[in-house]
């Protein structure tokens, strides 16, 4: 219940839960015996999020250009069409190419290659976060110090906060669950849930604060995991 240990991405993986907290930490807690390891983290890369693909790999993005873990270490992931970019957020499509979220546009990873997909906020500095498509093709994201909820519909780039008169805050996480119901986390507000056409807030319970959620993970359709400030 420090500060560091606050979670902020997660997966699981057998036995063991992967996880991104502040201060550029990437941990591995052994779910059997309750150890934990500390992932070595590139200098200058702090880690912001962690997928696993279709074929089992954890891919995790940074700052400063995509990795992929191995055992216990991170490895660079090279690719055409660009430098190094920002991977502040990472979804995997269905035929596994890959939505990379950067500063201000959304980019395309196929074959190796990277393209921009998607050009965003031109006229601030705007960092992506959140990055999900949901299964009527809308792709929902949220920026980095802004208190909006946004999705992309066909052209447009729609202001979800606004359009449904959403509690403003810190969006914390985005995610689908497995019948593709959208769960949106904000940060004391609590969680909301998208449901078709509807949308409810999450209750709290005496065990559960649904104000302090940063991250959500169904392993399977029975149950589901929230990470919490504690």
């Amino acid at each position: 219940k420090t500060p560091m240990r606050m979670c902020g991405k997660l997966q699981l993986q057998g036995n063991k839960i992967h996880s991104i907290h502040p201060f550029n930490l990437l941990e591995t807690l052994n779910l059997k015996d309750s150890t934990s390891t500390v992932i070595h983290v590139p200098e200058n890369s702090p880690p912001v999020d962690i997928i696993k693909t279709q074929s089992g790999e954890f891919l995790i993005g940074t700052t400063n250009g995509l990795y992929r873990l191995e055992n216990t270490d991170l490895v660079k992931i090279a690719f055409e069409g660009f430098g190094d970019i920002s991977a502040f957020s990472i979804f995997e499509e269905q035929d596994g190419s890959l939505l990379i979220a950067g500063e201000n546009a959304i980019y395309s990873l196929r074959n190796n290659k990277i393209t921009v997909f998607k050009q965003l906020f031109k006229n601030t500095s705007s960092r992506i976060f959140n990055l999900l498509r949901d299964k009527r093709n809308n792709i929902w994201f949220s920026v980095w110090g802004n208190n909006d909820l946004f999705m992309i519909n066909g052209n447009n780039v729609v202001n979800v906060s606004e359009k449904m008169g959403l509690n403003k805050g810190t969006i914390a996480t985005i995610y689908s669950d497995r019948t593709g119901n959208i769960w949106v986390s904000i940060l004391g507000k609590g969680i909301f849930l998208f449901a078709n056409i509807d949308m409810r807030m999450y209750p709290e319970t005496p065990d559960f604060q649904n104000t302090s959620v940063h991250a959500i993970l169904q392993p399977d359709k029975n149950w589901m995991l929230f990470g919490t400030n504690d």
